[in-house]
């Protein structure tokens, strides 16, 4: 796959796998803590914001530490946002699913003001999984440019 296998690529995304796996747990506990939503428990371990970031720094740091082309910084990159999604996909299944109330399906989430049926916030959610790996990839491609002001020899 692009001159690697895909096992090399899943090893240089692990951090990355494993942090948003870190991130989706403590959003699940912050949510079933009773943390109100909004307007403070949104902020905790937000997933989406978490993936552009390392989206950010895979792009500005996996060429250099790596030797990875443009295009192929993007296959780690990716995979993270795709285990981001999929990660709050399954998380919105299951508080639809278990009749939770949850961060996952709460109304501002899924970009509606009240309550949304499970069929709509799959709908939702699948909009927004092609949504923001595309962003973040953009967001991969700008930390690629960033990676130009690290110092020469950074390993």
């Amino acid at each position: 796959m692009m001159g690697r296998p895909f096992g090399e690529y899943l090893g240089i995304a692990r951090f990355g796998l494993i942090l948003i796996l870190i991130v989706t747990i403590g959003r699940w506990a912050v949510s079933l803590s009773g943390v109100p939503y909004f307007p403070r428990g949104s902020v905790f371990f937000s997933l989406v914001p978490t993936s552009y970031l390392l989206a950010i720094c895979y792009g500005a740091m996996t060429p250099k530490l790596y030797g990875l082309s443009w295009s192929q910084t993007l296959v780690p990159v990716v995979i993270i946002l795709l285990f981001t999604q999929i990660l709050i996909f399954a998380s919105t299944v299951v508080s639809y699913s278990a009749g939770m109330e949850t961060y996952f399906n709460y109304p501002e989430a899924l970009g509606a003001t009240e309550k949304i049926s499970a069929g709509a916030a799959y709908v939702e959610r699948s909009k927004a999984l092609v949504i923001n790996v595309i962003a973040g990839c953009v967001m991969a491609l700008i930390g690629q440019l960033l990676g130009k002001a690290l110092p020469p020899g950074t390993r």
